[in-house]
């Protein structure tokens, strides 16, 4: 026995080949990579498509809601013109 403390294993046999080793994009199966690439596409799609559909909806239903208001405010202003001033 000795009285050095036990050294960390080398790098390579830290993590033995297998299954379970760790191993980053670069060791990816080709179907894992295509994989990945296919899925983040579909994020970036997904929020392309809903930032432009957040957008359009948002001027569309504006200008929808601008239309009424100015509409009610015309029939407003008709109806007192037509009748007068109220007590009047």
């Amino acid at each position: 026995m000795s009285s050095s403390p036990p050294t960390d294993p080398a790098p390579e046999t830290a993590f033995p080949p297998g299954p379970g080793r760790p191993r980053g994009p670069a060791g990816w199966s080709l179907r894992t990579r295509l994989v990945a690439a296919l899925v983040g596409l579909l994020a970036v799609a997904s929020l392309v498509v809903g930032g432009t559909t957040e957008v359009t909806l948002y001027r569309v239903l504006y200008d929808r809601i601008d239309g009424q208001v100015t509409a009610a405010a015309d029939r407003a202003t008709r109806a007192l013109l037509d009748r007068g001033p109220p007590g009047g």
